[in-house]
């Protein structure tokens, strides 16, 4: 039989017969005198046990340990202890998938774009329902949309907890302004009105303490948090740049005084 018969009898292409043959999982065929390749029935016979074993779901590297062991008498028991170990490995795909779906279920259930981690997609959907997500700064979406990416699941626990505290306590409106309060600042900005911004932007931040976490805050930054915040900084004038670690250092000592450690 030639590559292309015995290919189609087996069910596979012949680059995947010459893939199988350059691993050495079937052997180099004797060659005719035209320089084709001449398989026997037995060429055949590995081939398609290949093919099966392979539809399993066996790795080519399992499927050639187990076809050696068989030729040497030792099949059943390779062949037994593979199979636990792909039923086992079924088993926890099986599992993933069911997640998969779990999830995809959620996504569909909350309108949520498939882009999106779950919580933080959930998280942007509140922001979006209450009209704050819309009206934020485009860096602030895009800092929020970063983090959803690249922070853990349990990281993204405390932009959870503000951004729900300032819905369920009716601070949506004030956060807003406050926001505009530092958008407006520039180097003409009076002292008064850098420290009415800060002073502005503290008072509601004072509200929703509690949503801080202290080993968020007493730690170095994580790559990603690095990221963030000078992308975040970037975006800023000097002016906004300076009232803005004014704000943060406030903040800090607010939630490093609220930590139980430091009592």
């Amino acid at each position: 039989m030639r590559s292309k018969e015995i290919a189609d009898l087996a069910g596979v292409t012949v680059r995947t017969l010459r893939h199988y043959r350059k691993i050495g999982l079937l052997r180099e065929p004797e060659r005719a005198e035209n320089g084709y390749c001449e398989y026997t029935v037995d060429d055949l016979v590995r081939l398609l046990r290949i093919k099966t074993l392979s539809s399993l779901g066996f790795s080519l590297v399992d499927i050639a340990h187990m076809l050696d062991a068989d030729d040497t008498s030792q099949g059943g028991s390779a062949y037994d202890d593979k199979l636990d170990e792909l039923d086992r490995e079924l088993a926890s795909q099986i599992e993933r998938l069911e997640e998969q779906r779990r999830t995809v279920a959620r996504l569909k259930a909350e309108g949520i774009s498939p882009d999106m981690p779950l919580r933080a997609g959930r998280v942007i959907g509140k922001l979006t329902n209450a009209d704050l997500f819309p009206s934020m700064e485009e860096v602030d979406k895009t800092s929020l949309l970063l983090a959803a990416h690249l922070y853990a699941e349990e990281d993204f626990e405390e932009i959870d907890n503000f951004c729900t505290a300032l819905i369920e306590r009716d601070l949506v409106e004030d956060y807003q302004r406050a926001s505009a309060l530092l958008e407006d600042l520039d180097e003409t900005s009076t002292e008064a009105a850098r420290d009415h911004a800060a002073h502005e932007m503290i008072a509601l931040l004072t509200k929703v303490i509690d949503c801080f976490d202290a080993k968020n805050w007493d730690r170095p930054a994580t790559t990603a948090e690095k990221i963030i915040d000078e992308y975040g900084q970037e975006a800023l004038n000097p002016v906004q740049e300076a009232v803005s670690n004014r704000i943060l250092e406030d903040v800090y000592e607010q939630i490093v005084k609220r930590s139980p450690s430091k009592h």
